[in-house]
């Protein structure tokens, strides 16, 4: 991502209504998410306002679209979002090499970016000891679909090419697939090769698949879905 960089996709305020998975993700990462913290993509807010608890002393949404940006200084003055954090438009090179958080995020970031290990490397490098990299990703490239062409997704993931990301400083303590009735619903994304869900679908896999998954996914163990969950830990 490059400074002042424009956002293609058209996704965001269609996803922002999905609560079910915004509060699905916030019940799985709150106990991981405290201290300062950086959210790297930070979109028009919406992770930012679900993900937000009592344990964060600070939170900087990094975000390289400034009009997104100014969304969420908005967000910020109407109170839909704590005054804790502050907005930055930029890229994780703008963050000065000696400032440190506890915590940083990338909510289905990575897959935009052309370099996403050395990204990632980056991010580890801004960590205290023991802090945490939380990576949330769209898994299975052969659900790869118009959709992901359309938001500007250069990949999808697995476990496996996690595993080979293997950085100096730092250890994966979480691996795991989420939204497992979601694989249905991206399933059919990719047979139907729409550029853009409808709002009725978007409430369809919110309110129906995502309910099934938050059950059925601690069941298997987490073992698949349309999503990947990984944590590093810094153990520099």
């Amino acid at each position: 991502m490059l400074k002042n960089t424009v956002y293609v996709g058209q996704e965001l305020d269609l996803f922002a209504c999905a609560n079910n998975w915004n509060n699905y993700l916030n019940s799985l990462l709150k106990k991981h998410i405290k201290g300062s913290v950086l959210e790297v993509g930070a979109g028009i807010g919406t992770k930012t306002k679900f993900l937000f608890n009592n344990n964060v002393t600070s939170w900087v949404c990094l975000e390289p679209d400034a009009k997104l940006a100014a969304y969420i200084d908005v967000m910020i003055s109407e109170h839909q979002i704590s005054n804790c954090c502050s907005v930055q438009v930029g890229t994780i090179d703008e963050i000065s090499k000696d400032e440190k958080f506890d915590t940083i995020l990338y909510v289905d970031v990575i897959e935009h970016l052309n370099d996403d290990r050395e990204e990632l490397n980056r991010a580890i490098n801004l960590l205290n000891k023991d802090g945490l990299l939380i990576v949330l990703v769209p898994a299975h490239n052969s659900l790869f679909s118009r959709f992901d062409s359309a938001i500007g997704h250069l990949r999808r993931y697995n476990k496996s090419m996690f595993e080979k990301y293997q950085f100096e400083n730092a250890t994966v303590v979480k691996l795991i697939y989420l939204d497992s009735f979601g694989l249905i619903g991206s399933f059919f994304n990719k047979i139907l090769k729409q550029t853009y869900p409808t709002a009725r679908q978007i409430w369809m896999w919110d309110k129906i698949l995502v309910s099934l998954s938050r059950i059925f996914d601690s069941l298997i163990n987490y073992s698949a879905g349309k999503s990947i969950l990984a944590v590093w830990k810094n153990n520099n």
